[in-house]
This record gives C-alpha cells, sequence and structure tokens, in this order.
C-alpha cells in the first residue's frame, strides 16, 4: 500500500454544519458536516477556532445581566457592565486603556427586574440611556460617573401672577430746577415746580413729579432741551399728562435720534385748565439722543403748561396670557409649563391712547400701563438644578395666538434667574439702588431688565422694581485711570463693578470706549483697572453702570423704589414682559405636553434624526414613544416624550407623540425594537412591522405596517449584521430579512441548526442573545444558546455571511466544563480593532474571544465530522486512511466509522495522531481488519493549542463483495 494513492480523496469542506439530513444520504453535500464545533469553514478548509483570553476581572456579584460599549466625542471609549440576581443589579463602568479594574457607577444600583431579564441601552448626546426593563429609564453621564433617572424638571402648578404697569421712565423731572434740562432763556421761557395740583402722576411716580412750563412775552421759539446719547426709549409711545392755562397751541415737544427735531407733536388742549392725557407715537424708533420743548408764542401775559412725568407705557398690544417653566441650562432639560395666567384668562392690553381722550388714560388697562410684571413661583427650594425660569405668552396678534390645528401657541419671550433673596441693607423710598443678599445663582446673575418683586404679598409694601444700567451723561476723567459723575456719585458699592464707556458728546475728545472695571472709590472718585483717558481732562462723556455689582451686590433700578424695604424683606426675581408682537422670534415656541419616559420600556434606539424612541411597556405592551426632537435651545429635548398628543392633527415639526402598533394587544407584546434601513422597525411575539414615519408632519393612516405574521422568541437575539436583519423566531428559526416590504424573510437555520435549535429547552429561550460581528473570515451572526440539558448560553452558532454556514462554538475550561455567556459587545469603530466581549454569565469575567490560541489557557477542543461516505456501492474492506493538514505541535484523534451493510456499525478509535512538523504534515493510518461497510464516516477530535487546519482527507479501501444482502 505505501505509495498508492487513496481510493477516495474527500474534497476541502467549507459548508459548516448541515443538521436534519442522514449523512448517508446520497445527496448530502460531502462538503458538509453533521456535527461541528470549534471549526471554521472558510478558504476551503476545516481548521481550528480563534480562542480567548481574559479580558477584565470580575466585579460585583450574582449573574451577569449587560455588557456595552460607550464611545464618547473624545474618543474615549467606555465599557459598561451590569451584575447582579432580580432587582439587586449593579451598574460598572471601565475607561478603555486607563482603568485597570471595573468602578462603581454613582447611582448605578437597585437595577433588575423580576424576571432576571437583561438590560438594554444606547448612546446619544454624550450619554448612555439605559433600561432595565421593569424601572424608570436612566442615563449614564461619563463626566461625573452618575446614573439618573430620565425626568425633566418638575413643571410648575400654580399659573404666574400678572399685574399690568408702565415700562419705564423716560423723565421724572428729579432735582432741583431746571431739572437737568438746559433752558435757552429762564426769563421768558422757565421749567419750575409745582406742587399745589392734582394732575395724576402715572401710577406710583408721585405728585413730587410734576412740573410748570411757564411762558412769558417773548418766549416765542425758546427751548428747554434735555439731549442724552442714545437713550433707549423701549415703548410705542411718551405719555404724560398735561394742563394748559389757555387753550390752543402754546408748547411743542420735539424729539430725534440725530438732531433735534426730527419728529414733533403740537401740544393742543381743546379747553383750558382741564387734564388731559398725551400720547406721542414713537414706533419702533429705540433709541431717543434729543428732546425739548419749544415755545410756539409770545403771550401777553404769563401761561403755563403743567406735566407729569414723560413716561414710557411699554410695547404690548391686544389680548394676552403667560405660562413658566423651570429651566435646567446645565443640562438643557426644561420643565412642562404652568397653567395659564388668571386661571386661563386673557389680560387685555388692547387700549389705544388717544391724546385728550382721559378714557384711554384711566386705570391699569389703560394706554398708560403697556408692560407687565409676570411673577412665576420658584422651584429653588425643592430643585437646585432649575436654576432659570423660562417665560412663554399667547396673544398679541392671530399668529401668536393660535396654530393653524387650533393649537395654542406658546412663544418664548425671556428668561429669569430662579432666584429668591432678601434686601441686604435697607432701601429707602426713593432709592434707586438696593443691596440683596444674593444677585444670581448656578445659571447667572441678575441682569438689565430682569424685574424684582420686593415684599411680595405685604399690603402696603409690595411693588416690582426694574433692574436698568445706570445711564451716566457727564463722565470726566481728570487721570487717566479715575471718572466722576456729578449726577450720580460713584461709592464704595461700585468697587468691582464694571462701567461701560459708550463715547463722548460732540466736540468732546479724550475718552477710549470700553468696558472697564471699577478697583476703588475714594471721595465719590472711581480709579479703573484700565486706562480711560488719552488726554485729560476728557469730559462729557457718557456711558453706563452695569446694573448688577456682583461682589458688593448691588442692583441699580431704573426707577426709585415707592416703599421702604428693612433688611430681610422678601426679593423674588419676576419678568416684565415689554416684548413688542412684531419683536417676538415665532422660532421659540413650546409645546405644553413635555412628558417624560414611561417606566419599563423593553427597548430603547436613537432615530436618525436624534430623537430616542422607546419600544414597549408594562401599560401598552404594543405601545412606542417619540421623544422630542432636539434643537439648539433644547439640544437635550430626546428626554421628552409627549403623552395625550395626535400626530395626524397636531403636525409638528419637533414634537414627540405615543401610537401603539395595533389597537388589540392580544396577548403580543413588543420583543425587539430598533432602527433597520432608516425605518423604525420591531419584533413582537407575532409578527415584523415597520414605522414608515419619523414625526408627527409625515403620520397618515399608512405609517404602521405588519410587515409579516413571523416574530421574535428573543429580543436580545436581534441584531443587524451587513444591514440584514438578523433574529429567532418560534420554532425555533433563525431569519434574516433585507427590509424589501415585498420579500419574506428567509430561514437561515433550516436544515443547518434546526436540529441544535429544536433539541434546546424553551424554557430558557428568553436567555438567548446575538452579537454582530466581523473578522478576516467575514460577517457573522453569532448567536448563544442554552442547549439541551442546559441552563445557561454556552453554545453559540456562527453564522458565516460570507461562507453561508454555520460554524458552532463552544468555549471550555480545563475540566472540559462548557462556560456561558450572558451578553456581549463589539469595539467597532474605526480606532478600534473589532474586538468581541463576552460576560461569563455567573463569574462577571469579560473575556475577549475570537482572539489567541487558547480559550484562557486550556487548549481549544475541536470536534469535526464527515457525512457518511460511499465506498463505491459494495461492501468494502477499509484499510487506511491519510490526512494532510497544517503541521501544529498538538494532536488529534480519529474514529472511523463503517456500516451500512451485514457487518453492522464499527467504529474503532485512533488517538493521539501527531501532526508536529513544519509546512503541510501527512498522516497515514492503517485501520483495523474489522472495518467493512458501505460506507465510512471520521470524526475528528482534539485539544488544540495551535490552529490545525484540515486540507484532504483520503481513504484506501477493498471490494470484498457486491450486491445486497438479502
Amino acid at each position: 500500500m505505501p505509495g498508492d494513492l487513496p481510493d477516495i480523496v474527500i474534497p476541502p469542506p467549507a459548508r459548516g454544519l448541515l443538521e436534519g439530513l442522514d449523512p448517508a444520504l446520497e445527496g448530502y453535500p460531502l462538503e458538509a458536516a453533521p456535527d461541528l464545533e470549534n471549526i471554521r469553514v472558510e478558504s476551503g478548509l476545516w481548521e481550528c477556532r480563534l480562542g480567548m483570553v481574559l479580558s477584565i476581572a470580575a466585579a460585583g456579584s450574582g449573574p451577569g445581566r449587560f455588557l456595552t460599549t460607550h464611545y464618547t466625542n473624545d474618543g474615549s471609549r467606555y465599557r459598561l457592565m451590569a451584575r447582579g440576581s432580580g432587582e439587586a443589579a449593579v451598574l460598572y463602568k471601565l475607561l478603555a486603556d486607563t482603568d485597570s479594574s471595573w468602578q462603581e457607577v454613582t447611582g448605578g444600583t437597585g437595577l433588575g427586574n423580576a424576571g432576571g431579564e437583561t438590560f438594554q441601552g444606547v448612546s446619544l448626546g454624550g450619554r448612555f440611556y439605559l433600561t432595565d426593563r421593569q424601572n424608570a429609564l436612566k442615563s449614564w453621564d461619563p463626566s461625573d460617573n452618575t446614573l439618573s433617572p430620565v425626568s425633566q424638571p418638575v413643571a410648575p402648578v400654580q399659573g404666574p401672577r400678572v399685574i399690568p404697569r408702565t415700562y419705564a421712565l423716560l423723565d421724572g423731572f428729579s432735582g432741583s430746577a431746571p431739572y437737568g434740562w438746559v433752558e435757552s432763556d429762564g426769563t421768558n421761557f422757565d421749567l419750575t415746580t409745582y406742587a399745589d395740583s392734582d394732575l395724576p402722576a402715572a401710577g406710583s411716580y408721585g405728585t413730587s413729579t410734576v412740573r410748570r412750563l411757564l411762558a412769558k412775552g417773548g418766549a416765542l421759539n425758546d427751548t428747554v432741551t434735555k439731549n442724552r446719547p442714545e437713550f433707549p426709549v423701549p415703548s410705542q409711545a411718551i405719555a404724560f399728562w398735561m394742563e394748559q392755562s389757555i387753550r390752543g397751541r402754546l408748547v411743542v415737544l420735539e424729539y430725534g435720534i440725530t438732531a433735534a427735531a426730527q419728529f414733533s407733536v403740537t401740544l393742543n388742549p381743546e379747553e383750558k385748565d382741564i387734564t388731559y392725557p398725551v400720547f406721542v407715537p414713537l414706533g419702533s424708533i429705540g433709541t431717543l439722543s434729543y428732546l425739548r420743548f419749544r415755545a410756539l408764542r409770545n403771550p401777553d401775559a404769563s401761561r403755563s403748561t403743567i406735566f407729569g412725568p414723560l413716561i414710557l407705557p411699554g410695547n404690548l398690544q391686544g389680548q394676552y396670557r403667560w405660562v413658566y417653566t423651570h429651566y435646567d441650562p446645565a443640562s438643557g432639560e426644561e420643565s412642562a409649563p404652568s397653567p395659564f395666567s388668571n386661571d386661563g384668562e386673557f389680560s387685555n392690553f388692547s387700549s389705544v391712547g388717544i391724546s385728550y381722550d382721559e378714557s384711554t388714560a384711566v386705570g391699569e388697562g389703560s394706554a398708560l400701563y403697556k408692560s407687565a410684571a409676570v411673577i412665576p413661583e420658584s422651584d429653588s427650594d425643592t430643585d437646585s438644578a432649575s436654576t432659570r425660569i423660562r417665560l412663554y405668552r399667547q396673544g398679541g396678534v392671530a399668529e401668536l395666538t393660535k396654530s393653524a390645528s387650533g393649537q395654542d401657541i406658546l412663544t418664548r419671550i425671556g428668561e429669569i434667574p430662579d432666584v429668591v433673596t432678601t434686601v441686604s441693607t435697607t432701601a429707602s423710598a426713593g432709592a434707586r439702588e438696593v443691596v440683596l443678599a444674593t444677585v444670581g445663582n448656578a445659571g447667572g446673575d441678575f441682569a438689565d431688565g430682569d424685574g424684582l418683586l420686593l415684599d411680595g404679598g405685604v399690603d402696603g409694601k409690595e411693588e416690582v422694581a426694574r433692574i436698568a444700567h445706570y445711564r451716566l451723561w457727564d463722565l470726566t476723567a481728570s487721570a487717566a485711570r479715575t471718572l466722576t459723575s456729578a449726577t450720580r456719585p460713584f461709592t464704595a458699592a461700585d468697587v468691582g463693578g464694571e462701567i461701560v464707556i459708550s463715547g463722548q458728546a460732540s466736540g468732546s475728545t479724550g475718552l477710549t470706549p470700553g468696558t472697564y472695571t471699577i478697583q476703588s472709590v475714594a471721595s465719590n472718585v472711581a480709579t479703573l483697572t484700565a486706562d480711560v483717558a488719552t488726554s485729560t481732562p476728557a469730559q462729557n462723556g457718557y456711558g453706563y453702570l452695569n446694573a448688577v455689582n456682583s461682589g458688593t451686590r448691588r442692583v441699580c433700578l431704573a426707577d426709585g423704589l415707592s416703599y421702604t424695604h428693612t433688611a430681610g424683606a422678601s426679593v423674588q426675581a419676576c419678568f416684565l414682559d415689554n416684548v413688542a408682537d412684531a419683536a417676538v422670534d415665532a422660532s421659540h415656541t413650546l409645546e405644553g405636553e413635555r412628558d417624560g419616559p414611561p417606566s419599563g420600556v423593553h427597548c430603547v434606539d436613537r432615530a436618525p434624526d436624534g430623537r430616542l424612541w422607546l419600544f414597549g411597556w408594562p401599560q401598552r405592551p404594543l405601545g412606542i414613544a417619540v421623544s422630542n426632537k432636539p434643537t439648539p435651545e433644547r439640544a437635550r429635548d430626546f428626554e421628552v416624550f409627549p403623552d395625550g398628543v395626535d400626530p395626524f392633527t397636531r403636525r409638528s415639526l419637533t414634537q414627540g407623540f405615543r401610537f401603539d402598533l395595533s389597537g388589540d394587544a392580544s396577548g403580543d407584546a413588543v420583543v425587539w425594537g430598533g432602527f433597520f434601513r432608516q425605518n423604525a422597525t420591531v419584533l413582537t411575539r407575532k409578527g415584523l412591522w415597520q414605522v414608515y414615519a419619523a414625526g408627527q408632519s409625515d403620520w397618515g393612516p399608512t405609517s404602521v405596517v405588519k410587515v409579516v405574521e413571523v416574530g421574535c422568541i428573543a429580543g436580545d437575539t436581534v441584531r443587524i449584521v451587513n444591514d440584514t436583519l438578523y433574529w429567532v423566531a418560534p420554532g425555533p428559526r433563525v431569519m434574516r430579512w433585507d427590509g424589501n416590504p415585498a420579500a419574506e424573510p428567509q430561514d437561515v437555520s433550516f436544515r443547518r441548526v434546526n436540529a441544535t435549535l429544536a433539541d434546546a429547552p424553551a424554557a430558557y429561550w428568553s436567555k438567548w442573545w446575538a452579537q454582530a460581528h466581523a473578522d478576516k473570515r467575514g460577517a457573522y451572526y453569532r448567536l448563544w444558546i442554552v442547549p439541551n440539558g442546559g441552563t445557561t448560553p454556552t453554545k453559540r452558532l456562527d453564522y458565516n455571511l460570507v461562507q453561508d454556514a454555520w460554524e458552532p462554538v463552544v468555549y471550555y475550561d480545563s475540566g472540559g466544563t462548557a462556560l456561558p455567556f450572558a451578553c456581549g459587545t463589539v469595539l467597532d469603530v474605526s480606532s478600534d480593532t473589532g474586538e468581541l466581549l463576552a460576560l461569563h454569565a455567573t463569574s462577571g469575567i469579560t473575556f475577549q474571544q475570537e482572539t489567541g490560541t487558547t480559550d484562557a489557557g486550556p487548549a481549544i477542543r475541536v470536534r469535526a465530522q464527515t457525512k457518511k461516505i460511499g465506498l463505491g456501492g459494495a461492501v468494502s474492506l477499509v484499510k487506511a486512511f491519510w490526512l494532510r493538514l497544517a503541521a501544529a505541535t498538538d494532536s488529534l484523534s480519529v474514529s472511523i466509522t463503517t456500516g451500512g451493510s451485514q457487518y453492522g456499525d464499527v467504529t474503532n478509535a485512533h488517538a493521539g495522531l501527531s501532526v508536529s512538523g513544519s509546512g503541510d504534515r501527512e498522516v497515514k493510518q492503517r485501520v483495523a481488519f474489522n472495518q467493512k461497510g458501505r460506507w465510512v464516516q471520521f470524526t475528528l477530535t482534539g485539544a488544540l493549542s495551535d490552529r490545525a487546519s484540515l486540507r484532504e482527507l483520503g481513504v484506501w479501501f477493498s471490494r470484498i463483495r457486491s450486491g445486497r444482502l438479502e
């Protein structure tokens, strides 16, 4: 026999496992195996699979529940792992290439569910969102290693209180005559005090602000002027009360932006000695630099015009109501809105001011009150994270009141810090400054334009003050770093504050515009931290003192206080709404429904547009919750899951909603949900569904489609490999689907691994899981199952997409006991090498699989069996077999079985066949003389530390009889 060629040479095997057929059948593929374990079949070989190494030592106790990888924007890779029995699992994290051991996650205890299910999650927005399938959806923040329930700040339970008011005092004629104004000829046209008057003084400004303008013979074209460069006028009008001692035109009010008389209004009362309101329309002028009264006549005797203070009523025009939210600027989380103000009733700001018509200027609904103090309820004592309050308004004009679908439009008009504090030093009535215990919080300090409610709820003491930069018009620098102001001398309370130099009056030079910090104050002279003057003396500078000095907690007010507020008096932030309808940014809207996620969701996934989708929860087993779409102003709005919203009628571009796959669950439930080929895809116990809508705007009657009546028995077996969906369906069967709605899913397990799947105990189907993985042999769907006789997932069935072949895998310890694995992850970004990590089901050790030549030390146990190879149709005597394989340092055992004849089945084992050497190794082995039959079958076994690759198998035999035995 030596030197003879084998009678049969078996071609290279390349089809993998094939079950459920008699391997003696003539049609059984010669290159397939009825029994295969730990053998790869790529490249026309049977080759020992790769081994595994210990990746990370154990942490915690109890069964493995979760293992995944989280990538951050800076390129860091975190591994997350959970262990624990029942409802007592613990979450751990490990920063790859940095941490040497697992670190317990803060807040990561008490995870789990009564059924012992594994967990699931997804990365989005720098965080990881985890469901333990029983409790609240949680997010893990790697920046502080904290796991927290996903929730928004608690919504306010009480609507805001609204107080109509005038917005600002343009000029109150304060001080001594001529009260800051300049008279061209005080003899003929004189601004004087007028104490004995019943002239209304526009609310809280007081009769002390009433003045008399006296015109005498020779007053024609004389002026009384007050020029203040770029003075803000946030109002649609200037308003004041007046009374004149003669009928007709005596005085004209002139004003301008770039010149003294760009605009003018002639004062023309119908009757003398009658009090009239006057409204001077401004439109959206923004600022004024010039303001003056000019005499139109030379009266034959002294004639007077009596004025109340010049006020700015504000910009509101229409009917409005307000809500507010609590907002966390650090996280971008925002609560649902409060109830509407005034129990939902609109406040009327529609009155139009008509000069000389008293009815338009009487009462808080009058045209003198065109702004509103909106007073919210603070939650600073219950939620320290929501440090700001956002204000929203409905109304004014139709397009800001109701949407086309009839929904209330809530448009954001402002934001304030949520601050509750006290007066630190008693502030007397008339004071334009107040020192507070605090001037802000972690969300920011008070700012120009914010409101303060002082002594809220105290009769005779409550008032609303407006914070405002202190405007300065007479700044003088006598040295490079010093400033003085006669109208508002500097004090020690200004130290540390900022002063902004805007410019200088025409003809003056020497001051450099910019922002400066006050270093010290002595004798009302402020010394700055940087040079402000290029030459001295520099005069006639203008600008403002920053309204808030956080160092001394001094706050400047636009107007003098009406009441004295003693130290300890309560102070709360409020919002002064003076936003004109035309100035509202309609893109900053808020939908009223801002619900948190339901508890116990089965799956969570991120959508291509940045939303989170939740699939199935106890109250709605076929329910799906779609989050809001994140926007620049609410970057984490994917944590909001509105309920009770009809997408078909709402049609919002950003708002989420909830729906059910079917109106009747009938024992059905979501088993897996995620995104496949850009569409939300759901596998339930009974079927495969797809959702053809990403949001409300494209929702319709055909958005939810049941693709096929093929369900899923274990959601953790669902994986997407090479843009194809794989899962285990009832049967059990392994199905794949390419996403074509017209194509049925394909069974890729039938007559390959169907016997193994059928023998697996149904009681443990829920423990099955899978991973998508690619290596040099191709792309794999790797499925871990609990095999027949087992209780944990010790068997892995690898489906090689390239070879269209199944390759069973089992990992053993040194004693030959199969190792169980509960869950795993694949490191799969460009910086990774495609490592497959698996968590030992009971020990908590993480192993990196498909690497190395041993199974963490023990040699790799392999088994491969050929089909029953026919021996030419006659009873034959097998004499010897021949192996050609890649040399290794290990040895193989070969069992040879013959059968199919009157001699029965005969098996002989040949153990310890050496395959050592180099290059290709050829092994020839004589067999026992009782190996007779019509077919021969070979079984190869071994414990290999090297990857022996079988290339060919041959057999010598002699025919000993022909025909059949009857």
